[in-house]
């Protein structure tokens, strides 16, 4: 089974505890989070992208483009 989203941030961090505090949110957060699954919220991204080097990209792998299409190859966006 491929790891999720929310299990590379924790297993980056090297815990909940370290992820809670480099997001700003406690333990309890994270655990819920981890446990609900589902898409990482958006108001982490930047935090998770510049504390523990995880891209946009294995954040949200179904739907990132979405959010920043201007980082997809080839297009028009991408190349300015």
């Amino acid at each position: 089974m491929d790891e999720s989203p929310w299990d590379k941030a924790i297993r980056l961090a090297q815990s909940q505890d370290k992820l809670a505090a480099t997001l700003g949110v406690t333990q309890q957060t994270i655990s819920y989070h981890q446990k609900k699954g589902g898409p990482i919220p958006t108001k982490y991204w930047r935090q998770l992208e510049i504390g523990l080097g995880m891209p946009r990209q294995e954040q949200r792998p179904d739907d990132w483009s979405d959010h920043w299409p201007e980082l997809v190859p080839g297009s028009p966006e991408h190349a300015a």
